[in-house]
């Protein structure tokens, strides 16, 4: 097998190995809570009545910052 580093991060979280960091089980519980969370916030972007270039921008914010990027959107973005 590859070595952590060299891995894709969903094949270190089905493995159980946490990655470089080390977090275990536990961190893998984590992250792929996080994957959910950011799953369903790219489904609200897309389905928001924002213009396309707003949602890819929202979307590319998500992506690039999973946890940061959760809590920007839920304060700045949403639709009230």
């Amino acid at each position: 097998m590859f070595p952590l580093g060299l891995q894709s991060p969903l094949a270190v979280l089905l493995q159980g190995k946490g990655g470089p960091a080390g977090f275990g089980i536990g961190g893998s519980i984590l992250g792929l809570i996080l994957l959910v969370l950011d799953i369903l916030v790219i489904i609200s972007i897309l389905k928001s009545h924002k213009t396309l270039l707003v949602k890819v921008v929202w979307i590319l914010v998500v992506l690039f910052l999973p946890f940061l990027g959760l809590i920007l959107y839920f304060f700045l973005g949403r639709e009230k």
